[in-house]
């Protein structure tokens, strides 16, 4: 699952239960203001295994705004390598609306 990485005063996270999707529960992630960097809030997966050059990596994540809200804002999708360096292979950025919406990413 999913490891949020945020100072309490800027965000959290929380497991809902979801209906009409092929999944039954989803994590909400809460961005309670703006941060001077986007990484202050993140929720971060790790990959179970090693990833080689010359592998093609599939990530798939569905995404949608708080039902009944009407706030907006952006989310970053960064697939990077992790310290020192944070080396980046692929950085898309999805706004979510008031429907669901599957993302598909890939990178070699």
């Amino acid at each position: 699952g999913f490891n949020l990485l945020a100072d309490k005063a800027n965000g959290g996270s929380e497991t809902v239960a979801v209906t009409g999707q092929p999944f039954a529960q989803a994590t909400r992630f809460t961005v309670l203001k703006a941060t001077p960097q986007p990484w202050d809030v993140q929720a971060l997966i790790t990959t179970q295994d090693d990833i080689r050059k010359g592998d093609r990596v599939n990530v798939s994540f569905w995404i949608r705004t708080a039902p009944g809200s009407s706030a907006s804002g952006k989310v970053a999708a960064s697939f990077q390598e992790g310290a020192p360096d944070y080396k980046s292979f692929r950085y898309e950025t999805v706004t979510p609306t008031a429907d669901w919406k599957k993302v598909d990413l890939s990178f070699v």
